[in-house]
């Protein structure tokens, strides 16, 4: 019997040794391709980071500052100049978007005041919007395409409204915006950031390359706001009718001198001698945020983007031999 009795445990070994065996296969099975990804995964990027740095070693960026970052992990490609206080112009109206949205529905019908109008800058760039209802989705279309002015007053007295219903159209509703607006920046960890004007039109502004690149990767997350953004052209529904709005960012216009087939927006922003970036690079392989701020000409801003796309260009493409 204790013979017996040996070889029964000696057979209950060995089936559990087999079973460990073909846990160990399966999991390798499943982990292998998984390692592999994140392996591969991490020698692309190294590649980015190659290529960007020898694309500026000759020429360092034309620009105040200049920040790449991979969009899903925000890891950092390539920086100059990355905390550095600098103009936002037409950029803060990003931060605008990003609060607004998370004040109301899209679909909320918002009414333009010819309070809000009349406090739009001089020399603005328009939307030319007149007042009545619109969806709260066009007029942040309105601001963020066409990078209108009055959009970005129409958008701050609205949600100004939501804010304090108390508030008069127009300086009240505005000012209750940007009060809410600077306590959502500080909340948001947006710490390099001063807004004094819901659309940019401000020398006494400030921001970040690096705060742009967080609050345009968080609003990327968001659909409407990624199809938005690559859009060239929106038309909207109008109280005068459909109006189409073209994008300001060239890298998107198929006719323009600057176009990238891989540009998947987001925004322009430029005061005199101050031109401003934040450009979406999508590929197969990988999506790169470009957040160039400071250029001193419009030319210059696109050179330098595509100095940028094309470095990673050259160094997502399949090799060759």
């Amino acid at each position: 019997m204790e013979r017996v009795r040996r070889r029964r445990r000696g057979g209950c070994g060995c089936a559990l040794l087999l079973v460990l065996l073909a846990l160990a296969v399966a999991a390798g099975v499943w982990c292998f391709p998984r390692g592999m990804a994140a392996w591969e995964s991490a020698q692309r990027r190294l590649r980015l980071r190659e290529a960007l740095a020898q694309a500026f070693e000759s020429q360092p960026p034309q620009a105040g500052a200049l920040l790449v970052v991979q969009l899903e992990t925000g890891e950092p490609l390539y920086a100059q100049g990355a905390q550095d206080p600098l103009l936002p112009a037409s950029l803060a109206k990003l931060f605008v978007a990003g609060y607004a949205a998370s004040l109301a529905p899209l679909e909320s019908r918002a009414t333009v005041t010819p309070q809000a109008l009349a406090l739009v800058p001089a020399n603005s760039s328009l939307a030319y919007l007149a007042p009545g209802e619109y969806t709260l989705e066009d007029l942040l279309a309105a601001m963020l395409l066409p990078s209108g002015n009055d959009a970005a007053y129409a958008v701050a007295d609205w949600c100004g409204g939501l804010l304090d219903p108390g508030a008069a159209p127009g300086r009240e509703r505005v000012d209750a915006f940007l009060e809410g607006l600077g306590e959502y920046l500080a909340a948001q960890g947006y710490g390099g950031t001063v807004l004094h004007d819901p659309s940019g039109f401000d020398y006494e502004a400030a921001t970040t390359a690096g705060n742009l690149a967080a609050v345009s990767a968080r609003l990327l997350q968001a659909d409407w706001f990624r199809e938005l953004v690559a859009l060239p052209t929106y038309t909207a529904d109008t109280p005068g009718g459909p109006v189409a709005w073209q994008n300001t960012n060239r890298l998107l216009d198929p006719e323009s001198p600057y176009y990238h087939p891989r540009a998947a927006g987001v925004k322009t922003g430029t005061l005199e001698g101050c031109c401003n970036l934040v450009a979406l690079y999508q590929s197969s392989q990988e999506a790169v945020l470009v957040c160039l701020l400071g250029a001193a000409t419009d030319e210059v801003r696109y050179q330098e983007a595509l100095r940028v796309f094309t470095a990673l260009d050259s160094a997502l493409a399949p090799a060759s031999g």
